[in-house]
């Protein structure tokens, strides 16, 4: 573009296609000279001219325009113009010196940035006293002096939960349907027993939203009646209507079954936790096994106890060729934490029979290494199964594909001793029964059959897949109903 296009004059004309020397009115379409035949010589002046005598109005925007395009270039200009530095007033000087006043804007603006660093960081209040976080802030501006550790505690975060705890609220409170997680979380060293509770719902657009509600601390006995009445109140604290709440996740634990038919919410049996009283009722519940267990905890204890064994340990790892790891202690209430440990067995089994040589340690016969050997394999799936569940965008509509797996996995036969095989079909006996409620349950059948990734290919036997798609047309003849009837009602005068 020309240095004559670049003008405010083109709001107002067009060059024509036929003859680049001519533009065109774009008002009333007259065809006007630029000046001359070649580019050198075109100039606007006749286009100016036209629009003051046959278009005051755009004239007058026209010279507007013009005025204001010259002052923004005039002041770029003078913006890319190096300016010599100003010394520093007597004022500055003392600014930079003198400490904020308490209530001073950029001394509250501090004091908010560190308890948001409290907050998302999870820093104790004591932060402020540590000698390297005041270097820091000092560092930073040396004008800022910090409130105390009591301030942030007892004023500045509790002001920040309650504004953010009224923003919750209104997303919350805003929404048709909501789903819950809960539970009961203890620590019997600090004597602190807090009822959670989670919600989470999917956005217009379909984005996954969850929020913490609630760790409301426990002061009572955990009766059903106590956890459903806290899990009601909770709910009203957010405003939170019964026909709001889809449905609450929980353990299968009897108090927190009765807390959701007190607090009237449709609920669900945690599958990860279900899973666990299966692996209990089976598998860690045979002797073999256990015997098996103790005897690895015992091999475990004694590196996690002995910093000379575990030296040793390293140094056998490293001239053997063995991944320097240490060796996995267990928890016995969580059977991944097991699985974990006899994997890092069966890993370092090289290591431990060389160290067996020269120290004394637990021994393992050859068929307890076999019996690991297939606790692991039939374990393996579970675990990866625990993992999908547990995953945070996980659907309730891998349950019933799941346990399909899992059920043709457990009935597979091998050639595994009969000890093993017994061992597998007690498993399968436990999941049958465990899972049992699973297939008549509507809400899990209905999100399976509606997702895309399994539709009625995931159910067992025809009824089910029947049943399923006989729940989904009742569905949705209920919404059509809902709908219509809503339309009626906004139709009709009031």
């Amino acid at each position: 573009m020309s240095k004559q296009q670049t003008s405010c004059i083109w709001n107002y004309f067009d060059i024509s296609t036929q003859d680049n020397s001519k533009a065109i009115c774009k008002l009333c379409k007259l065809t006007l000279s630029q000046g001359g035949k070649d580019t050198k010589s075109f100039n606007t002046t006749n286009l100016v001219g036209h629009l003051r005598c046959k278009h005051a109005t755009a004239f007058t925007n026209f010279r507007r325009e013009s005025k204001e395009k010259q002052e923004s270039e005039a002041k770029q200009l003078t913006a890319t113009i190096p300016r010599e530095p100003r010394p520093a007033t007597i004022e500055a000087v003392i600014d930079r010196r003198q400490r904020f006043e308490f209530n001073d804007q950029r001394a509250l603006d501090w004091n908010k940035t560190i308890a948001e660093f409290m907050a998302l960081d999870v820093q104790p209040f004591s932060v402020v006293d540590n000698v390297g976080f005041r270097r820091i802030i000092a560092k930073a501006e040396p004008r800022y002096q910090m409130p105390s550790g009591k301030y942030f505690s007892s004023t500045l975060i509790p002001q920040m939960h309650a504004t953010i705890k009224n923003k919750i609220r209104e997303m919350v409170s805003a929404q048709p349907s909501v789903s819950f997680t809960s539970d009961v979380w203890s620590d019997p060293s600090s004597c602190v027993a807090l009822l959670s509770l989670t919600a989470h719902w999917i956005t217009d657009d379909f984005q996954r939203k969850q929020v913490i509600l609630a760790a409301s601390p426990l002061e009572e006995s955990h009766t059903g009646d106590y956890l459903g009445g806290m899990l009601l109140n909770i709910l009203a604290d957010y405003n939170i209507e019964k026909s709001a709440t889809h449905v609450l996740l929980r353990d299968s634990g009897a108090n927190m079954i009765k807390a959701t038919r007190v607090a009237d919410i449709d609920s669900i049996s945690c599958v990860a936790h279900t899973m666990q009283l299966v692996i209990n009722d089976s598998i860690m519940s045979q002797r073999a096994v256990k015997d098996v267990l103790a005897i690895s905890r015992s091999i475990v204890g004694k590196f996690r106890h002995s910093v000379l064994a575990q030296q040793r340990l390293s140094s056998l790892q490293e001239s053997l060729g063995v991944p320097k790891k240490k060796l996995v202690q267990d928890v016995q209430t969580r059977w991944n934490a097991t699985l974990a440990m006899l994997k890092s067995l069966v890993e370092q089994k090289q290591v431990l029979g060389a160290y067996a040589t020269e120290y004394e340690l637990p021994n393992l016969s050859a068929n307890q290494w076999m019996l690991i050997n297939h606790i692991i394999d039939t374990l393996a799936p579970f675990e990866d199964a625990t993992k999908e569940v547990s995953d945070s965008q996980t659907s309730i509509s891998v349950v019933l594909p799941m346990l399909s797996m899992l059920r043709r996995l457990l009935d597979r036969k091998h050639t595994m001793s009969e000890g093993i095989m017994t061992m597998r079909k007690e498993m399968l006996t436990s999941l049958n029964k465990r899972f049992v409620c699973t297939k008549e349950n509507r809400k899990i059948v209905l999100a399976t059959i509606l997702d895309p990734r399994f539709k009625n290919l995931a159910f067992d036997d025809a009824e089910l897949a029947a049943n399923a798609k006989q729940w989904l047309q009742e569905d949705c003849i209920h919404v059509v109903l809902v709908s219509t009837e809503r339309s009626k009602e906004v139709m009709e005068p009031q």
